[in-house]
């Protein structure tokens, strides 16, 4: 049975809206992906982002390549996004359905490096990764769903989720704090909602990745 992907017309004047099995399957591609990347032996938290992000990609494709005809995707990096003033910076990975018409992404993930115990990284999080898509001017203009990866290199998820929250907090953001997943229990997935100036909301899919700590 094919997956419908899409609630509406994603042309110039539409909206992209996945549909719940959609989203539930890009995260566990973002999940299954991961396991495949974070088996090389030589992977490790020491890795730069863009390293990581390139294992990433590479395990997502596999991972979609093995889940059969139900949602036939392509993973790429670096597609260019733009706005209505033009081009607005690349993408650190991008999905394209098969099953649906148009040339620009039907989906963007933003991958950050994490650690709850880390204030810099939390505020990255935040600043360089929703805010992207809070703004409406970054990514995801023309969606109302949105994927982050949180790359996290020391610590489980609840503290990388916790060290953001506190982030939040301190800037009287409390609206965009991180809440359990709606779609998936584990404790890697969350969620968050966020409102945008002059467009309607964007929801957030965040996948917490425990990077793999380096051999001794």
């Amino acid at each position: 049975m094919m997956l419908e992907p899409f609630d509406g017309d994603a042309g110039h004047n539409g909206v992209v809206s996945l549909e719940t099995d959609a989203t539930v399957h890009v995260l566990s591609t973002i999940h299954n992906g991961w396991r495949i990347a974070a088996a090389h032996s030589e992977f490790s938290g020491l890795a730069y982002e863009l390293a990581m992000t390139h294992r990433l990609v590479k395990g997502m494709r596999q991972a979609a390549d093995s889940s059969g005809p139900a949602l036939p995707m392509r993973v790429l990096t670096g597609t260019e996004v733009h706005n209505e003033s033009g081009a607005v910076g690349l993408t650190d990975i991008s999905i394209i359905f098969d099953s649906f018409s148009g040339h620009d992404p039907h989906v963007v993930i933003e991958c950050k490096r994490i650690s709850g115990n880390a204030a810099n990284l939390c505020r990255l999080y935040v600043t360089e990764g929703i805010d992207r898509f809070k703004s409406g001017k970054k990514y995801g203009v023309n969606h109302n769903t949105g994927f982050m990866v949180g790359y996290t290199i020391h610590g489980p998820t609840s503290d990388a989720v916790a060290g953001i929250n506190r982030y939040l907090g301190r800037h009287d953001r409390c609206d965009d704090r991180l809440m359990p997943s709606c779609l998936i229990t584990d404790s890697w997935a969350r969620l968050s909602k966020h409102a945008r100036p002059d467009r309607g909301p964007v929801e957030l899919h965040h996948a917490f990745l425990i990077v793999p700590e380096a051999a001794t």
